[in-house]
């Protein structure tokens, strides 16, 4: 049985409880850019990734050859994906 706190988003949890919350603020965003949009993936991590934290690491996973999931310095949950 996985319990929650033996989950690798316990740190995303704990990344998100320090950032200030405003009521309204917090949203998930996935894009998904399709067949050969793995430079699409990589430019978007690339302007988002400053003061994130990254979830799931840029590379490829068994549903996609190109993607990565993480929380911007904002607070805003994202999935880019091929």
């Amino acid at each position: 049985m996985l319990k929650f706190q033996d989950s690798p988003l316990e740190e995303a949890v704990q990344f998100l409880s320090k950032k200030e919350r405003i009521s309204g603020n917090t949203m998930q965003i996935r894009l998904h850019f399709g067949e050969g949009g793995a430079a699409k993936v990589k430019q978007g991590f690339e302007v988002l990734k400053e003061g994130s934290f990254v979830i799931t690491k840029l590379g490829a996973c068994n549903y996609s050859p190109c993607m990565v999931a993480f929380i911007d310095k904002f607070g805003v949950f994202w999935c880019l994906l091929e």
